[in-house]
């Protein structure tokens, strides 16, 4: 049977034999008399038993149509291998490799069987998969050892589905016992054949290791090969007993032994840091600071006193690699401090508290191991009373390795693109009484009318008056008032609180948890929690805060700094939470991994829900062998964050396949916190998570997945103009269109804007309405904007790592912390107080007009808000009310004189005075600008001779191919065309200057015409003679003599004016660079100025962005010649430094989308130029 379904897949699989690139050992088949001798299913990794990899991934079904085994591949950076042994060397032995590739990577590889190229570079199918065959030369297997290689011939990576080894030989008799495991739930497993197909109706025995003739248990497999053991069979064994199974179908057995270690898991559980204990000043040190590293054998510099040469400064929090020590991911790396401990502490039990280690450490204290660990983004603790030294000198030593399982899960240094080695979060040693709260569980709820709170709390108790003490606990206010009587038990407790005022992101009351340990008459300890009173539930389709649908606004925050990467970001968190508010979200999704608690105190005090994140990115079809590495992160994120009450969602995991690790941590969190819903950041077809979550769905998002009754999460989506990196460095401009048409979605200008959303990959921005639509949806509860700041990391010498230079200046925030163009867009779309109508309807005379609000809020009424609304000098201080939800008007008096085309501009305040948003409106449509009106001094095209010797320095015809990048590989990179210098013509037909200009692929003319005002009317017609391309800009090029040219432009924005510091604004005048020339401070130095004023050698990024949609826009040089082109808000201008030159762009398009031109197509359009001291312009022209 399994050979019958491998012959069939070889057929439905088969591509075109290609001899020129060395097939020549390819076969159409698998010969008759062949076997099934070995099988690898490389996407997962226990079934793998001769590949070497990096890791593993499995394609969605949307990029790949096939089975999930498939589906699945095996992948590394340049190379995956596969060996088998005891081969014969009197058999020809015959290899059949499956690959499947996304339709957007433009992967290609080679194989090699020893020496023998088996395939040359050869592009895998697009979207879909196919399986090769071939013969394996007799050469290429050496002393029985056939080795075969894929490797890299192109972008991305290796992958590989399966590699199969046949030969004329009797097929093996074997049976697998695979996907064992019992942590945190039954012992199961499945009995799979040599081909990994299901085995049914196998006898599976369990016994103990010890005991291997006195079974305890016996089942047989189901038609999927499954087995299970009920947990109840466990209960009863010693807990350190081993097990073994025994498997036995018609034709074969096995065994496998369990360990204990796979059938008994404790969830982590952190000791709460006291704020007093009885009888100390002080219970909490901080060891941040200067430690010590080195590199090298860990044993010795254990013995080597820290001031040993060879020991170099280590800042905690800190990464080594930031700090000059580069270390491959492979190798061990020492770190070492030494700290006192008070002598007034004796007596107390000590804890050592990492906030994070970021790598497998093994500890040692005073020589003394202390024990080892490798969660990465969770706090690591030990209780080192038993050896620290009191009012002493104590020496830590830690011996770190960054490749560990927690790496590979996490994917956090590949992602990073450096190693993330280190101490990232602080340290601290803190004493608590010899009998101590061992751990602390508190839920602080609401009852069912929401009026109340509701406080729960679980502890365990540890130490020698463990069974006399009881916690005794207490709310209070935001004065020290108390909130509730205090109330007393042994280990539990629940009371409930009445008055309290709820906890919501719009208002985020916050309340004094105390709780107390207590031996008799004594206070031992006392724990201290800023709490909030608030629900989390899902109702239907509906996410639900305290009762109420909301919508979740947000985007996903790394924890990021260009200088010291994923540490010492604890610092940061104020301002990121403070910017995220500015930008009106109240979500962040904090990928891919669980924050720093100050991150998170920071959301619960200025009110920003958030969604805490499993450290877990891209993992694969996981076996249960990496159950425990998955558990014990998960676990400890649950305990260690579970009482903040701006964290309402638990998500599992980042884009990884939803193997049954992740359903059995489903089960783990719902059973440590019932209270939040998870969510699974990826497709997870059993949906057995509350919350569905997709990235990167098209609109309308509720068209997606439509039989799926559960909320709906846009786990990622609305990504900046990032991926075209060539493009968006050299025009930053283009980030405007992240947010084009989106004021007024049903305005021909945001149609407009919606036609560019009409192609077959994933585009950056949104359509226009986006947001509403989601406000709207009945089942999609939000998003999360890819992403909150950008990625670039700098190391020491200005060496730069990081997504950024890949797609990663992703951010609405750069990552010096300085708002983009983005976020103040962000501002706008997310804005909770809505103007659906721009422009207003109005008849010169009116002395009133209503302007409709939409609140957006989920908890604030409009009577909280103050709308400042301006019409010309007048200022109108106005209120309405109106329900989250529902809509409301404002009747804004209008003053004498106004006309068709003014503008109105309404700031909404909020109570506390924090402006939201600012509107602008126009009364009736937009006025046009005034005609063109050029001075005296404007002259009329030269006479013929002047042209014809001017001719190389007028107008060009300019085009930019769109620049794709990784999102459509398929299509060719962006470049500047026409390329080259053309063939050009100069002739006068009448008063009209005709410039015939060709290059190879385009033909056609650029025609000067003065007008009646003594301008310009520039027009350009040209054909494509070349292959179809996609464009972006097209237009026209005027190349200027020097640098010393100032941009100065006016020009319509359909949110009205952005702030004064940004490439945005209406109105505004930008010289090519800060100084006389390009600054020569380094990208790695912190910048003093703003993100608009950063230079490339093409200027600031205000000069050298295109200013969209002008009235009019002058290129004026301090000598007196000017440029300046009109326009109906239809004309786009940019100007860019070029060498020893400055180039000024008229544009007729630049769009987010790509304009498809075909062979044979016409470009064309015009401009109203005027050109002022035109001798002047001429020298500058030359």
């Amino acid at each position: 049977m399994v050979r019958a379904m491998l012959g069939a897949c070889c057929l439905a699989g088969m591509v075109a034999l290609q001899g020129d690139t060395a097939m020549v050992h390819q076969i159409e088949a698998v010969p008759d008399g062949y076997h099934l001798i070995a099988y690898d299913d490389c996407g997962v990794r226990d079934r793998q038993p001769h590949v070497r990899c990096e890791g593993v991934h499995t394609y969605s079904e949307a990029h790949v149509a096939a089975d999930e085994r498939t589906r699945s591949v095996a992948w590394g950076w340049k190379e995956v291998g596969a060996r088998f042994d005891q081969l014969r060397p009197d058999i020809s032995y015959v290899i059949a490799v499956t690959y499947a590739n996304e339709p957007f990577n433009a992967r290609v590889q080679s194989l090699y069987a020893g020496d023998v190229a088996l395939h040359g570079p050869r592009a895998l199918p697009k979207g879909g998969w196919e399986r090769l065959v071939f013969m394996v030369p007799h050469e290429a297997i050496q002393d029985g050892v056939l080795d075969l290689r894929f490797r890299l011939e192109g972008p991305v990576n290796v992958v590989v589905s399966a590699i199969e080894l046949w030969a004329p030989l009797p097929p093996p008799k074997a049976l697998h016992l695979t996907d064992v495991s019992a942590l945190w739930k039954d012992l199961e497993g499945r009995a799979l054949d040599l081909a990994w197909n299901p085995v049914a109706g196998a006898r599976v025995t369990l016994l103990r290791r010890d005991a291997p003739d006195a079974p305890i248990a016996v089942t047989e497999t189901d038609a999927e090969g499954m087995f299970v053991f009920k947990r109840d069979v466990l209960i009863a064994l010693p807990r350190n007993a081993d097990l073994l199974l025994r498997a036995s179908s018609t034709d074969a057995c096995a065994e496998k032994t369990v360990s204990a270690s796979d059938i008994w898991f404790d969830p982590i559980r952190y000791r709460p840091i006291p704020a007093a204990i009885h009888g100390l000043r002080a219970c909490v040190r901080t060891l941040d600071g200067s430690w010590r590293m080195r590199a090298g054998e860990p044993a010795a510099a254990r013995g080597l006193p820290l001031g040993d040469h060879g020991w170099r400064r280590f800042k905690v929090p800190g990464q080594w690699l930031q700090q000059g020590l580069d270390v491959p991911l492979t190798e061990p790396v020492s770190v070492a401090t030494e700290f006192p401990v008070p002598a007034e502490w004796r007596g107390r039990r000590v804890i050592l508290r990492f906030d994070a280690v970021h790598g497998g450490t093994q500890y040692w204290l005073n020589g003394v191991r202390i024990g080892s660990s490798e969660n990465l983004f969770t706090p690591v603790e030990w209780d080192v009373t038993e050896q620290v030294l009191f009012g002493q000198p104590n020496r830590l030593d830690m011996e770190m390795i960054v490749q560990t399982e927690s790496e590979r899960l996490a994917h956090a240094s590949g992602y990073a693109f450096h190693s993330l080695g280190g101490i990232p979060r602080s340290v601290r040693i803190f004493a608590l009484p010899a009998t101590h709260l061992r751990s602390l569980r508190i839920s602080a709820g609401l009852d069912r009318s929401y009026q109340s709170g509701l406080v729960e709390i679980m502890a365990d108790i540890e130490g020698p008056d463990a069974e006399r003490a009881v916690i005794r606990s207490r709310v209070l206010g935001t004065d020290g008032s108390h909130m509730s009587q205090p109330s007393v038990r042994s280990r539990s407790l629940s009371f409930s609180v009445p008055g309290i005022r709820p906890w919501t992101n719009e208002t985020p009351n916050l309340y004094t948890l105390q709780v107390e340990l207590i031996v008799g008459s004594r206070v031992l300890e006392r724990i201290t929690r800023k709490i909030g009173f608030r629900t989390v539930e899902v109702r239907g389709s509906q996410l639900l805060l305290n009762g109420k649908p909301i919508k979740l606004a947000g985007a996903c925050r790394h924890e990021t700094d260009p200088l010291t990467g994923r540490a010492d970001t604890a610092r940061h968190a104020r301002r990121d939470v403070v910017l995220m508010k500015q930008a009106n979200l109240n979500y962040i999704r904090t990928a891919h991994y669980p924050p720093t608690q100050e991150l998170l105190d920071e959301a619960d005090r200025q009110g920003m829900l958030v969604e805490v994140e499993a450290p877990f990115c891209w993992v694969g079809n996981e076996g249960f062998y990496s159950l425990r590495a998955i558990l014990t992160p998960t676990s400890a994120m649950v305990d260690y964050h579970h009482w903040h009450p701006s964290v309402i969602i638990w998500s599992l995991a980042n884009e990884s396949t939803f193997n049954p690790c992740f359903e059995v941590s489903n089960r783990l969190v719902k059973e440590l916190d019932p209270t939040r819903p998870t969510t699974f950041n990826n497709p997870a077809p059993k949906r057995i998570c509350d919350i569905a979550n997709v990235h990167y769905p098209r609109m309308p998002f509720d068209d997606y997945d439509r039989d799926d009754p559960r909320p709906l999460l846009l786990g990622e989506y609305f990504f900046p103009i990032c991926h075209e990196q060539t493009d968006v460095r050299r025009n930053p401009g283009l980030r405007e269109l992240w947010g084009a048409g989106h004021s007024d979605p049903t305005s021909d200008y945001g149609k407009a804007c919606a036609r560019e959303f009409s192609w077959p990959y994933t585009q950056p921005g949104e359509p226009p309405g986006a947001w509403t639509h989601i406000v709207e949806s009945r089942r999609v509860i939000g998003g999360a904007i890819w992403a909150m700041l950008d990625e670039p990391f700098y190391l020491p010498g200005g060496k730069q790592v990081g997504y950024a230079w890949v797609h990663g200046f992703w951010g609405l925030v750069d990552g010096w912390r300085r708002p983009k163009p983005e976020h103040w867009l962000a501002r706008q779309i997310f804005s909770p107080v809505w103007f659906p109508v721009r422009r207003l309807p109005f008849t010169p005379g009116q002395q009133h007009v209503e302007i409709p609000v939409e609140n957006r809020f989920a908890f604030t009424d409009l009577d909280r808000l103050e709308f400042r609304v301006r019409c010309g000098r007048r200022l109108s201080v106005l209120r309405t009310s109106g329900a989250p939800g529902h809509r409301a008007a404002l009747s804004v008096p209008i003053p004498s004189g106004a006309n068709a085309g003014d503008e109105l501009a309404c700031e909404v305040v909020d109570a506390a005075g924090r402006s939201i948003v600012t509107a602008t409106m126009w009364l009736g449509e937009p006025a046009l600008p005034r005609p063109c009106k050029p001075q005296s001094d404007a002259v009329a095209v030269p006479d013929a001779p002047e042209a014809l010797g001017d001719a190389a320095a007028w107008p060009t015809f300019h085009v930019t191919r769109f620049d794709f990048a990784d999102l459509w590989t398929a299509q060719p990179p962006f470049a500047v065309l026409p390329d080259g210098r053309p063939e050009t013509a100069v002739t006068l037909r009448g008063t009209s200057l005709i410039i015939r200009q060709k290059w190879p692929g385009f033909e056609g003319a650029v025609i000067m015409t003065p007008d009646a005002s003594g301008a310009q009317r520039i027009a350009y017609e040209f054909v494509n003679n070349g292959a179809d391309f996609f464009a972006r800009e097209i237009g026209l090029r005027i190349p200027l003599k020097g640098h010393d040219w100032t941009l100065s432009w006016d020009r319509w924005c359909e949110w009205g004016d952005a702030p004064a510091d940004s490439i945005m604004r209406r109105r505004g005048v930008a010289k090519p660079f800060r100084g006389k020339s390009r600054s020569r401070s380094p990208e790695s130095v912190r910048p003093r100025w703003p993100w608009d004023l950063d230079e490339t050698e093409e200027g600031t990024a205000d000069f050298r962005s295109v200013k969209l949609n002008i009235y009019q826009a002058a290129l004026q040089s301090s000598n007196g010649p000017s440029l300046t082109v009109y326009g109906h808000g239809d004309v786009h201008v940019r100007a860019a430094v070029e060498g020893r030159a400055t180039a000024f762009y008229l544009l007729s398009r630049c769009a987010i989308g790509p304009l498809l031109v075909r062979t044979g197509d016409t470009l064309k359009g015009d401009f109203l130029l005027e050109v002022k001291n035109v001798q002047e312009v001429r020298k500058a022209r030359r």
